[in-house]
């Protein structure tokens, strides 16, 4: 009767989530149709770019190689430092958290570097050799020590659960391989490093507010944007999302070892891997050099410490807490949630020691981790507080202060303002109780309203199993710790921005303690596999939605030179023809002003002056200060600005544009507007225009064209 029960409740889910799926899964056939005729086009690659991606792969390679002697060389280390040298430990999830934690520890020494300019590829070769003689040194220790675990073959389910994982990981690898696109990568994930490798150094980039952000794994993505560049451009760029893309295997590779140390055989402890690598936001996560992967690494290796810990009270487990919550606050500045419930285990964990000795040491002990922790991620977060007066700068500038050009009180509120509007403007009591519904059916990607982003049902279908084995405590105690933390971790995303991707680090945790919650349950059906069969099922779903979003992207020609770089941004970012014309034509002097651009800088050649995230905050302000078009005109051409390149379908239309205040008369709406429209067409040289897009030169001379 279960298993039947089960059968129907995954079948409906499947339905109503693809009832909801046609702009992406609904049109699998007409994209699959376009792609294979793509691939048909004659050549699919060319021999540069081939040997391009070729170098980034070795450098990629050669990178982690470096973070896991590094990494093992600490642990072993701590190890011996505190005399607990674990044999239990699952070879997968040291591999990963020594990967992992020489990452973090590389980023560190990157941060380094940039503060006395030694951005430089002779110095990226340099730091590889000693990662590189550890890793050796540490394999051939490892390989005499490790023995495999043998408890089970492969069934059907594994071979498609590895396809599935395989799958994923290779359309993400390709999409990292060609040109990038993300918007955030474009903003500052690559825009930022790209402008520290020009400056050689930790470099001031005017009016990006993000190089004020913690950009811990952006500098690992930096060391092989440097090694890269030693052979080509391209290789850099390349290498750059390489580096980055690898957070996506050793989160698989440390979910796996997570399982496996809980106990769940093969076959089950494969699943919370599948699940995790088949939500769609992973993939583009992934895929376009994001860092939200590496911060749910950094939080898998945390809560599986914090457990541990719990358990046994190691000094190691309390050591290995310490580094992950460092490192994951170095990636990002959310990480210091994952520290807020600490206080609160070491208080758990000191109610059970009986000696008023062993509670006094084991709180010193915590509250010593967790200060070495705040030390450790704290660079980023000081060097911020020194140019702008402000740590948490662009944020919280009403209660800390903090000033920078390009940005003041007003929009840090407006910024907070913006983040809440994830998941809808306003909130009820039922919006936030039915979450788990809302984000597995209603999510779609490119839109706040609904969480900006695709997260798929498994989780939905699991959660009957994991609240009845929490009920019937059917979970270890380290499990248990695990469904905790993700809970506390849910429990602050619902409470803050509702942004998927900021949901990401909560999804390990998540697919572990369902996935064994599954397995508990079904443990005495007639056929237990029947259950991993239908978990499988439901990830394969969310597939088709990942595989849609690669095949309309059809990155592959543009990865391996088939397809031109120009032809694919030209495809890709509609805005990108005039980046050329900006890159190809316009002096090395001059200086274009980008309004409503959405500040994607990174493909940009020139000088250029844009706000931050409030795109037309400048115009705004000149024209609502000017009397006539001469004296917006006369700012500009004052602040060095020689071109204007605007989105004037939003900034000309008077139902759309910002200019446009319904609480004034609307003749000084007119008026307004008018000067707008005067100072980008009257005495310009319009270089180009359409529908959405012009590029005008400010002191030009040819009359303007009609609009």
């Amino acid at each position: 009767m279960l298993p039947a029960l089960t059968l129907a409740w995954a079948i409906g889910l499947t339905v109503v989530f693809l009832i909801g799926r046609g702009a992406d899964a609904g049109r699998l056939p007409e994209l699959i149709r376009a792609f294979a005729s793509d691939l048909a086009r004659s050549p699919v690659a060319s021999v540069p770019t081939l040997g391009a991606d070729l170098a980034a792969v070795i450098v990629g390679a050669l990178v982690v190689a470096a973070w896991y002697g590094i990494g093992d060389t600490l642990l072993q280390g701590l190890r011996r430092f505190v005399g607990d040298d674990r044999d239990d430990e699952s070879p997968a999830l040291r591999s990963a958290r020594a990967c992992a934690f020489g990452a973090g520890t590389m980023s560190l020494v990157w941060f380094a570097l940039g503060l006395v300019d030694l951005y430089r590829g002779t110095v990226a070769v340099l730091m590889l050799i000693p990662g590189l003689a550890l890793a050796l040194r540490s394999w051939l220790t490892v390989a005499r020590r490790v023995r495999p675990r043998r408890d089970g073959g492969l069934d059907g389910t594994t071979v498609v659960a590895s396809a599935v994982i395989a799958g994923a990981m290779l359309a993400a690898f390709v999409s990292t391989l060609a040109p990038p696109t993300g918007k955030d990568a474009l903003i500052y994930h690559r825009a930022v490093p790209k402008a520290f490798v020009t400056a050689g150094g930790l470099a001031d980039v005017p009016g990006n507010i993000a190089s004020f952000f913690a950009l811990g794994a952006e500098m690992n993505g930096l060391w092989g944007d440097l090694l890269g560049r030693l052979v080509s451009r391209r290789a850099g760029e390349a290498a750059f999302g390489v580096v980055l893309f690898a957070w996506f295997p050793l989160l698989l590779l440390a979910l796996y070892g997570w399982a496996r140390e809980r106990g769940l055989p093969s076959p089950w402890a494969l699943l919370p891997s599948t699940v995790v690598a088949t939500v769609p936001t992973v993939f583009y996560v992934a895929g376009n050099a994001c860092v939200d992967l590496a911060l749910a690494v950094y939080a898998t290796l945390a809560i599986d410490a914090a457990g541990r810990w719990w358990r046994t009270l190691s000094p190691a487990a309390l050591m290995e807490l310490g580094l992950a919550l460092g490192f994951a606050l170095a990636v990002k500045h959310v990480a210091a949630l994952f520290i807020v419930p600490i206080p609160l285990l070491i208080l758990l964990a000191a109610r059970r020691i009986e000696r008023s000795g062993g509670v006094v040491r084991l709180v010193a002990h915590g509250l010593v981790m967790l200060c070495g922790a705040g030390l450790m991620g704290s660079v980023w977060y000081v060097r911020t507080w020194i140019l702008t007066g402000n740590p948490l700068f662009p944020f919280a500038v009403g209660l800390f202060g903090g000033h920078a050009a390009g940005w003041d009180e007003r929009r840090s509120a407006l910024l907070s303002m913006l983040l809440s509007v994830y998941g809808g403007e306003t909130k009820s009591l039922v919006d936030y109780l039915g979450a788990p519904l809302w984000i597995s059916f209603l999510a779609q990607p490119e839109d706040a309203a609904r969480y900006e982003g695709v997260l798929g049902f498994t989780f939905l279908f699991c959660l009957p199993f994991l609240l009845f084995a929490l009920w019937r405590r059917r979970l270890d105690p380290e499990t248990t710790v695990a469904a905790t933390a993700a809970g506390i971790l849910f429990a602050f995303w619902l409470a803050s921005s509702q942004n998927l991707r900021y949901l990401l680090p909560t999804l390990p945790a998540l697919a572990l303690v369902s996935v064994a919650a599954v397995a508990v349950v079904t443990a005495r059906w007639p056929r237990p596999s029947g259950a991993r069969s239908m978990i499988l099922g439901t990830a394969v779903v969310a597939v088709t939605v990942t595989a849609a979003w690669f095949l309309d992207a059809a990155p592959l020609r543009a990865a391996l030179g088939g397809e031109p770089r120009a032809a694919y941004l030209d495809r890709r970012l509609e805005y990108f023809p005039y980046y050329r014309l900006v890159n190809e034509t316009l002096p090395p002097g001059a200086r274009v002003w980008l309004i409503d651009m959405r500040r994607d800088t990174y493909h940009l050649e020139r000088p250029y002056v844009a706000d931050y995230l409030f795109e037309d905050w400048t115009i705004r302000q000149w024209v609502e200060d000017a009397r006539r078009p001469a004296d917006v005109r006369d700012r500009a051409l004052g602040a060095g600005i020689t071109h204007v390149l605007v989105r004037h379908d939003l900034l000309l239309d008077p139902s759309r544009s910002p200019i446009v205040d319904d609480r004034r008369p609307a003749e000084v709406n007119t008026q307004k507007m008018g000067i707008l429209r005067s100072f980008l067409l009257d005495g310009t040289d319009v270089l180009r225009g359409d529908r959405l897009f012009l590029l005008v030169k400010l002191d030009g001379r040819t009359p303007p064209p009609r609009l």
